[in-house]
C-alpha cells in the first residue's frame, strides 16, 4: 500500500492538537467530517460552529482550521486509497499519533468508510456524466460566418493530416 501522508511540520502541529482534544470531543469532530467529507463545496462546520469550537478546545481559530484541515485529509487519503482501518492506523502512528487517537479514528473509518468511499465514486461517476446542451441563435449573417470560421477550421485541420 502507498503512503497516505508524510509527516510535516503541518501535520506533526495538528497530530499535536488531535491529541490535545479530550477522546470524548474528538470522535464527534471526526464523525461530522467524515459526514461531509463527499460535499467538499459544503463546509462542514459554519463559522460559527468553528467559534464555539476554539472556545470549547480552548486553542485559536487558526488552530481549529489547521485541525479540521488535517483531518479531513486524513480521511481524503484514506478514502481515495480505499485503505483498510488497520492500514489507516499504522499511517496514522507513522506520523506519530498515539494510540487512544488512532483507535478513534479507525472506528470512524471502520462505520462510515465505506459509505464514504461509495458516495465519492457516485459523486464522481455523476461529475462526468453531466450533459449540458447550448442553444445559440445566429442571424443569417451572424450563421453564414461562422459557417465560414468552422470551414477555416475544418481546413487547417485537414492540412494537419
Amino acid at each position: 500500500m502507498a503512503v497516505l501522508f508524510t509527516k510535516t511540520s503541518s501535520i506533526a502541529e495538528a497530530v499535536a492538537l488531535i491529541q490535545s482534544i479530550s477522546a470524548n470531543k474528538l470522535p464527534l469532530i471526526l464523525k461530522r467530517l467524515v459526514e461531509k467529507l463527499h460535499e467538499p463545496e459544503e463546509a462542514a462546520f459554519t463559522e460559527e460552529e468553528i467559534s464555539k469550537l476554539t472556545n470549547s478546545l480552548k486553542i485559536s481559530k487558526n488552530d481549529v482550521q489547521l485541525l479540521l484541515t488535517t483531518c479531513t485529509f486524513f480521511f481524503s487519503q484514506a478514502a481515495f486509497h480505499n485503505a483498510k482501518p488497520g492500514i489507516f492506523g499504522r499511517q496514522l502512528a507513522a506520523v506519530g499519533m498515539d494510540e487512544d487517537r488512532v483507535s478513534i479514528f479507525q472506528e470512524i473509518w471502520t462505520e462510515q468508510g465505506k459509505s464514504v468511499v461509495s458516495l465519492l465514486r457516485k459523486q464522481s461517476i455523476a461529475t462526468h456524466q453531466k450533459h449540458e446542451t447550448t442553444q445559440i441563435e445566429f442571424d443569417h449573417k451572424e450563421l453564414y460566418q461562422f459557417f465560414d470560421q468552422l470551414d477555416t477550421i475544418q481546413s487547417q485541420l485537414d492540412s494537419l493530416s
